[in-house]
């Protein structure tokens, strides 16, 4: 029985005097029991509680990967304050608008932290300095925080050009997380793997859900996250029984054919699941759930079980309390087999948007409760809801919600732009890159065309410092002009198509064996047609996630030991292939 009123730290503590020797969560060489955390969390409440931070405060968690992330998401739960999760690896520039969007105060970290980007005045809480206590320490009377209470924050892409705060409540994550474990059957014998970065918001329901059924979390540390192998390794040795992850993420997991020890329960969400994954996911275990929910209404809200790779990918069923509608424009339901957009409500949509804005929270009769206006269309039939599609231009890459109007925004923020447009490239019905047009304003009395490259090299820079990988353009092609509409709006329709060609600005193509079958590589994993020599991986579209899949598919192609950190040290074509001819096992002749 799911009860949303019990928060996740009411919930913790009932775990905590059920199984206080059991272990709660293990990262590396570190594992603390459920009695151990609560110590932890509970020196960090009595640290709070002396600066009188508490209900409705906005407080940034900056930490590495690792037991203490969950004691702090605990202790600002039990305090009634409203976390918001800070990933170190986001780009500079993003991260500081939400530091400052974020209203926050006060901020959770260690002095071995990087410095955050953003306020300069913000009051740090140091994990170095809240001693050990107790577990009767005294923290104070349990304050009572309603369930329709803030609980915490997390940003999502904009249409403006800056990232969109969303504020989700303290009922919404305990029913996610009550909804799901019941969905899933999770136990005390339960090991959840946390793979997901902090900036998704799903990594919250890896980390918080197995404390409501007494089970344990496993933390994938910083350092593995792109390792295929060290993942793995962990999955095994750590005694896993519960992934979820991206249908992008579990491509990298499953590659070669990889089983695990045991059979695992998988989540799989986050963007379209291609039918082609059932049969790799099935090979890591029988209980697979393809999951689906936007941010705004708290992680999930629909699943859908799989038990065979003939199964049609459908929406799923509403976990919980969770409802659904399917409406036209006029907001009335549509028939069955006839599409419309999806309306979401119950327990987990959020309290809003923290600009304020409300056009896609939608009171609808006959009680006028809040549903929102997910902007999917779909269908509802005799297999379930049936995604369609977008009504809007918000896509979905490798598990990255983008809005293309962002990187529109910023585009046309430049000082060297004077037109954007941004689409989506599409391979097989999957968003794989966006794609940028541009109008270069003249510099001095040179035309575009002469300093072109120039401009997109720093175009680049400039989003790379701003966008998650995912959203930066690889290719840019540059146009006198937009094509526009007989109203005077832009026509995407009409802008020129473009075959999917990556390069940095040179014309050398690969010559050496390794230099072909390297590019073979590239164009796989970047879904491209042509590669140039001298092209920079993580210019042409390349990211953390592709780069595992490359140095995986590197090491099964030549033979060699190849990491994400080399792709990273030989991140050109180039320089990539004269480290793998160098390596004396190279499974190939040069």
């Amino acid at each position: 029985m799911i009860d949303e009123s019990l928060s996740i730290h009411a919930l913790f503590m009932r775990q905590v005097a059920a199984r206080p020797a059991a272990i709660a969560v293990l990262c590396g060489a570190e594992s603390l029991s459920y009695a151990e955390l609560h110590r932890q969390q509970l020196a960090l409440a009595v640290a709070l509680r002396r600066r009188a931070i508490g209900a409705g405060q906005v407080v940034g968690v900056y930490l590495e990967r690792g037991p203490a992330l969950l004691a702090a998401t605990l202790a600002l739960v039990g305090a009634g304050a409203v976390f918001l999760l800070l990933d170190a690896a986001m780009p500079p520039e993003r991260l500081a608008r939400i530091v400052e969007q974020s209203g926050m105060r006060h901020v959770i970290t260690r002095r071995t932290m990087p410095g955050l980007p953003g306020k300069a005045a913000l009051g740090e809480v140091y994990l170095d300095d809240c001693a050990d206590v107790g577990a009767d320490a005294d923290a104070g009377p349990a304050p009572v925080h309603p369930p329709d209470a803030p609980c915490y924050l997390i940003f999502t892409s904009g249409s403006t050009g800056t990232p969109k705060g969303v504020q989700l409540s303290r009922g919404g994550l305990s029913h996610v997380a009550q909804a799901m474990a019941a969905e899933i059957g999770l136990d005390e014998s339960d090991n959840v793997l946390m793979l997901s970065s902090v900036g998704f918001d799903i990594s919250l329901l890896e980390l918080l859900m197995p404390l409501v059924g007494g089970a344990c979390v496993t933390i994938v540390p910083q350092a593995a996250l792109g390792d295929v192998a060290a993942i793995r390794a962990i999955v095994d040795d750590a005694a896993v029984t519960v992934v979820q992850a991206t249908p992008s993420s579990f491509q990298v997991l499953t590659a070669g054919g990889w089983s695990p020890r045991r059979r695992l329960k998988i989540l799989c969400g986050g963007e379209v699941l291609p039918p082609g994954l059932l049969a790799p996911l099935l090979r890591l275990g029988d209980r697979i759930w393809h999951v689906y929910g936007p941010t705004e209404t708290t992680i999930w809200s629909l699943a859908q079980r799989i038990e065979n790779a003939g199964t049609p990918v459908r929406l799923g069923k509403p976990i919980g309390r969770t409802e659904v509608r399917i409406l036209d424009a006029g907001l009335g339901p549509v028939g069955q087999g006839e599409a419309g957009e999806l309306y979401i409500g119950g327990a987990g949509v959020a309290i809003g948007y923290l600009s304020g804005d409300r056009q896609r929270f939608v009171a609808l009769a006959p009680a006028g409760a809040l549903f929102f206006r997910t902007g999917d269309r779909v269908r509802r039939g005799a297999l379930g809801l049936e995604f369609l599609g977008r009504s809007d231009r918000q896509v979905k890459i490798r598990g990255h919600r983008i809005e293309l109007d962002e990187v529109e925004a910023l585009l046309r923020a430049h000082p060297m732009v004077a037109a954007a447009a941004v689409t989506a490239q599409r391979v097989d019905g999957v968003c794989t890159a966006t794609l940028a047009y541009l109008v270069l304003k003249p510099l001095g009395g040179a035309s575009p065309g002469d300093f072109a490259d120039l401009a997109i090299a720093d175009i680049k820079r400039w989003l790379g410092r701003q966008l998650a990988p995912a959203a930066v353009p690889p290719r840019y092609l540059v146009l006198e002009a937009l094509p526009m509409s007989s109203s005077g709006k832009l026509d995407y329709a009409a802008l020129p198509a473009v075959a999917p060609v990556a390069s940095d600005g040179g014309d050398s193509a690969p010559a050496s064996v390794v230099e072909r079958k390297l590019a073979a590589i590239w164009r796989q994993t970047l879904r491209l047609d042509q590669i140039d020599l001298d092209a920079d991986f993580f210019s042409v579209g390349g990211d953390s996630l592709l780069a595992a899949m490359l140095a995986f598919d590197v090491q099964n192609a030549f033979g060699i030991d190849f990491s994400i950190n080399t792709v990273v040290e030989n991140s050109s074509l180039r320089s990539m292939a004269e480290r793998i001819a160098e390596a004396p096992q190279a499974g190939v002749d040069c």
